[in-house]
């Protein structure tokens, strides 16, 4: 991100025993050195096994994760390691700052893991300030959501073998 930390970038992982933690990768002065910087523990239950999928920084420097075991998306602020939200969202796989900063987008579904039957096709909408509200703007569609980017309010989402562009809502 140009404007939260241009040097580096920063990469969820999930370790072994199932714990998630966040390094940041040096690359602006070449040694591509990765170094542990948070765990990601729920704020509201302390759970520490969290699976993450897609993630997406913001300008303000709040990585935005999609935690498919949890059904969650989360923001972790980089300055404090603190998680500032956690939204409740079905499945989520991809996930991507609007051009305004004002929201996220979530490609969701499958039918994997603890999840019961998430349904596959839609995209959920989170406000990245409080009071962090979620909205399906999209559903219906065919297959798991998976890379997604939006651009001037449009919303482009990979699928298996195509892709489709929305209107962001």
């Amino acid at each position: 991100n140009k404007i939260f930390d241009a040097d580096n970038f920063y990469v969820p992982v999930q370790h072994t025993d199932s714990s998630c933690h966040i390094y940041k990768v040096s690359v602006s002065d070449g040694s591509k050195k990765a170094e542990r910087v948070h765990q990601v523990v729920k704020k509201s239950d302390g759970e520490k096994m969290i699976s993450p999928f897609g993630s997406a920084l913001s300008d303000e420097g709040v990585l935005w994760l999609c935690c498919f075991n949890e059904n969650m998306v989360c923001g972790v602020d980089l300055r404090s390691g603190e998680m500032v939200v956690e939204a409740t969202v079905p499945a989520p796989n991809d996930i991507c700052v609007s051009d305004d900063g004002k929201y996220v987008y979530a490609g969701c579904g499958s039918w994997l893991g603890k999840v019961p039957l998430a349904p596959a096709g839609t995209i959920w909408r989170v406000t990245t300030a409080a009071p962090y509200t979620c909205k399906k703007v999209v559903g219906g569609a065919q297959g798991a959501m998976a890379g997604i980017a939006e651009v001037k309010g449009k919303l482009f989402c990979a699928h298996l073998q195509r892709m489709s562009v929305y209107g962001a809502k």
